[in-house]
């Protein structure tokens, strides 16, 4: 991927869009951002909640740019949904899809195909417990949001970054979800929401990324 960073972005970014999911395209920007500011040659990003992979093409795109590498988790088989998700047309199935195919993690496997990614299937509770300590540049977690699976989350992979690495993730202000709460709860107030930029310079309205760095 030999060609300038910003043209790469802009690319990677198009075709992130083409795969279904929830993360927006100026939520994909920040994820290459995050990348650029805290990924270093030869390090690794850990991402709990693969779906399609579509915030995975960005966070392994990087990766692949300047020779890191991505590890994706997710059970790939779905997971309790909110009752007002379901039965929305344009909720891109929502998470049945993957509750009634059990092949589903090709889909993303096939998504990312070429980019340097390690996929753990299974509870992201358990696979934190055979990973390192003090390890991944970037975290960014976008798995279950709801109590206590959020709240674990934050707390395991918490002590998986190293110290000046960005622990992240997805629906802060997401009000079927207990992001918010368990930030609050685990880390307290030191965390920032991130801004996302249109070319003009204008700020997107909806923006739900939050960042933790990781300090001593």
């Amino acid at each position: 991927m030999n060609i300038p960073g910003s043209d790469l972005k802009r690319r990677v970014i198009a075709e992130a869009d083409k795969i279904p999911g929830w993360t927006a395209t100026h939520d994909l920007q920040i994820l290459w951002e995050l990348c650029e500011k805290y990924v270093k040659p030869g390090g690794s990003i850990v991402e709990l909640g693969t779906w399609k992979g579509r915030s995975t093409y960005v966070l392994a795109s990087y990766c692949k740019y300047i020779g890191a590498i991505c590890y994706t988790i997710d059970t790939f088989s779905g997971c309790v949904e909110p009752d007002s998700y379901k039965n929305k047309p344009d909720n891109l199935g929502s998470y049945n899809e993957a509750v009634v195919n059990p092949n589903f993690i090709d889909i993303a496997k096939n998504n990312l195909n070429g980019l340097p990614v390690l996929f753990f299937k299974g509870d992201s509770a358990v696979i934190a417990d055979s990973l390192q300590d003090n390890s991944f540049d970037l975290c960014f977690i976008d798995g279950d949001h709801n109590h206590p699976r959020v709240d674990s989350d934050i707390k395991n992979f918490l002590k998986k970054v190293k110290v000046g690495g960005c622990l992240s993730g997805h629906d802060l202000c997401n009000p079927e979800g207990d992001v918010f709460e368990a930030l609050n709860s685990v880390i307290g107030s030191n965390y920032k929401d991130m801004i996302a930029y249109d070319d003009t310079g204008v700020p997107y309205a909806a923006t739900t990324i939050w960042i933790h760095e990781v300090k001593k």
